[in-house]
């Protein structure tokens, strides 16, 4: 029997709230089943993002963040989410690249919430770092060089 939109609204809202109690395995079978359902929006994609960054799944986490990206490009926690798989997997200038554009994104978006505003600054410390980085790796190549 098909979903109705008030059932799968009201199993999105308990989802949200299972990840925000740290029930995630919860959280996730729930927003899991809003995708089935075929009612799942960005906030839903988010959320089982979240959920299974949570449960250390990966694979998932990423195709959940791309999804979300997909619907909306500009949103903050589902870029610096991807940056940061970036990061962990040693690709920087990706990494760097989605942390810029959720900067970027944060800044157009004018007043965030307390968490995200924490989050974008700390992609911001990343950037910054990620360049002293580079700048001291070419300094060290050039002087190998003899320039």
């Amino acid at each position: 029997m098909p979903m109705s939109e008030s059932d799968g609204r009201a199993l999105k809202q308990s989802a949200v709230e299972a990840l925000r109690r740290g029930d995630v395995a919860r959280a996730r079978g729930q927003f899991e089943e809003v995708v089935a359902a075929g009612q799942a929006d960005a906030l839903t994609w988010l959320g089982l993002a979240a959920a299974c960054r949570a449960l250390k799944d990966d694979s998932a986490t990423t195709a959940a963040v791309d999804k979300v990206l997909a619907l909306e490009p500009r949103n903050v926690r589902a870029l610096i989410m991807k940056a940061d798989h970036n990061a962990q997997a040693g690709d920087v200038p990706t990494a760097v690249s989605f942390y810029r554009a959720a900067i970027k994104s944060a800044q157009a978006a004018g007043q965030l919430p307390p968490d995200l505003a924490q989050e974008v600054r700390r992609a911001s410390d990343v950037c910054n770092r990620f360049a002293r980085d580079y700048e001291s790796f070419l300094r060290a190549k050039l002087g190998e060089q003899g320039f």
